[in-house]
């Protein structure tokens, strides 16, 4: 009997796309190493980032609430598609539907509301007499726009720890008519939580309003050093603060937590997921 060669089948047309190099080129082209690299063959590297959202509105909603826990850890981008959509939030906080109770939900409903009238003695404390507490009345009855955020910085300043938190998260989130600006938000969040765990280093020593507040800080710092925006990348760094977090009671720093070690996605293996 003779052998008889059996050429494969030609592939479908929309297969025969998919298999050929994109156009225009890709983000990052770099040379494999090892054995690759002294072959030359170059690895495609993409910026998950920048995917289309019509194609994370297609993908997103197919996910489960743990698929979905772990897409807010791969980029802020991914992170605010889930946060930005009511039915996602509700199969990762299924407890807390439909009112989420996430840190960004709770900022926009704040900025939402109409600004308050402020009684003419708090008003004059606050923005004539400098006083801390008439500053810190003010800016928890004006806490929408840039209002309220004026008074927060105006306690951040003098270095109140509730004021620095909210001043960083709202440079975090971008509410309060304030653009997103990760290098101030690193900036106030850093001072306020070391002058927080300087004053308490164990949770059990502060009430339970300081440990939501520390926690919360904690988390947003974490994604900050998760994510590379205003300071430099580092997993490790991220998982550290999300520890620090879990420590104050966030419950979010525990599934982010659960995320990044069941997947492998911190320390020196998260570059695989970039």
């Amino acid at each position: 009997m003779c052998d008889v060669a059996v050429c494969p089948p030609a592939l479908p047309p929309h297969l025969a796309f998919t298999a050929t190099a994109p156009s225009p080129p890709p983000v990052d082209v770099a040379v494999a190493a090892g054995a690759g690299g002294a072959l030359g063959v170059p690895v495609v590297t993409h910026d998950w980032s920048s995917l289309p959202y019509d194609c994370l509105s297609m993908v997103l909603p197919k996910l489960d609430a743990r698929d979905l826990i772990a897409c807010t850890c791969v980029c802020a981008e991914w992170r605010r598609s889930v946060h930005d959509d009511k039915v996602l939030l509700g199969k990762v906080y299924p407890a807390n539907a439909p009112e989420m109770s996430t840190p960004e939900l709770r900022l926009r409903a704040r900025a939402a509301k109409s600004e308050t009238f402020l009684p003419m003695v708090v008003k004059r404390g606050a923005e004539v007499g400098g006083n801390l507490h008439c500053i810190l009345m003010a800016a928890r009855m004006t806490d929408c726009g840039s209002r309220g955020f004026r008074f927060w910085r105006l306690a951040a300043k003098k270095e109140h720890v509730e004021a620095g938190l909210r001043v960083g998260e709202i440079y975090y989130m971008g509410t309060h008519n304030q653009g997103r600006d990760a290098e101030m938000a690193e900036f106030f969040l850093q001072r306020a939580l070391k002058i927080a765990l300087a004053a308490s280093p164990s949770p059990a020593s502060m009430t339970a309003a300081e440990r939501m507040r520390v926690g919360r800080g904690c988390l947003l710092k974490a994604f900050l050093h998760l994510d590379g925006e205003g300071v430099r990348e580092d997993a490790q760094e991220a998982t550290r603060w999300f520890k620090l977090a879990s420590e104050h009671g966030n419950a979010d720093a525990d599934r982010q937590l659960s995320t990044l070690y069941s997947t492998g996605m911190y320390g020196s293996s998260f570059s695989m997921w970039r």
